[in-house]
């Protein structure tokens, strides 16, 4: 049985960090899955059943169970950024392209030239919509993936620097440091904005914070 989730899906906006809940049939007619007729057919069934329109729609053998469950359970992770996905493995995971199908393609591509989206429209497997969707919404959540990613990262780098900085900044004495040509806590503090301003800065702080003292002067030649 399919999952019950209440008609609604979690998708991404785009717009910023927050997420929005679809009707599942808006979203499969979107993706050119499925015609707003066959959504109002299953919508009146519904009404008698109190059933989920996916299981509905998938039973009356309008779109797979499997295609279903992909927008239900996989899909919201891919737009969120959360899990990462190519083109070519969502229809395989929807069961939009069979394996065998996938490696047809694969052939007439290294024989044709052609792209394999190109090659699944020609061949009338899937509908120039749905490749049209996928690419539209897996390029903006590659960008929201990145971000994750890079907002990931740059914690991991303070969590990793910050005991570096309170060290040096405990070493030094802020009262003789410019004398002796340490770094002041004033400079740690500095240094510890910068990092946590953006990440970019990162292999220059590095750099800094492990850089040797200057040497002593040395002794006058006798």
């Amino acid at each position: 049985m399919l999952q019950r989730l209440d008609e609604r899906i979690a998708v991404t906006k785009y717009q910023g960090d927050s997420t929005v809940a679809i009707p599942i049939g808006r979203v499969l007619q979107q993706a050119g899955l499925v015609s707003l007729e066959q959504i109002k057919a299953a919508r009146s069934d519904q009404e008698q059943s109190w059933r989920p329109l996916g299981e509905i729609l998938a039973e009356t053998g309008v779109i797979q169970k499997q295609t279903v469950d992909f927008f239900v359970n996989d899909w919201p992770k891919i737009q969120s950024g959360v899990k990462r996905a190519k083109l070519e493995q969502c229809l395989l995971d929807a069961g939009l392209i069979t394996p065998e199908q996938w490696e047809d393609s694969v052939k007439e591509k290294q024989q044709s030239g052609l792209g394999i989206e190109s090659i699944f429209i020609l061949k009338g497997w899937v509908n120039e919509t749905t490749i049209n969707f996928f690419r539209e919404h897996l390029a903006a959540a590659s960008l929201l993936a990145n971000q994750i990613a890079d907002a990931s990262l740059q914690e991991e780098v303070k969590e990793s620097l910050n005991p570096v900085i309170r060290a040096r900044e405990t070493a030094v004495n802020p009262h003789v440091g410019a004398q002796q040509g340490g770094r002041s806590t004033e400079d740690g503090a500095s240094l510890l904005k910068i990092l946590k301003s953006d990440v970019t800065e990162v292999p220059k702080i590095i750099r800094s914070l492990l850089a040797t003292e200057e040497e002593p002067p040395k002794g006058k030649n006798k």
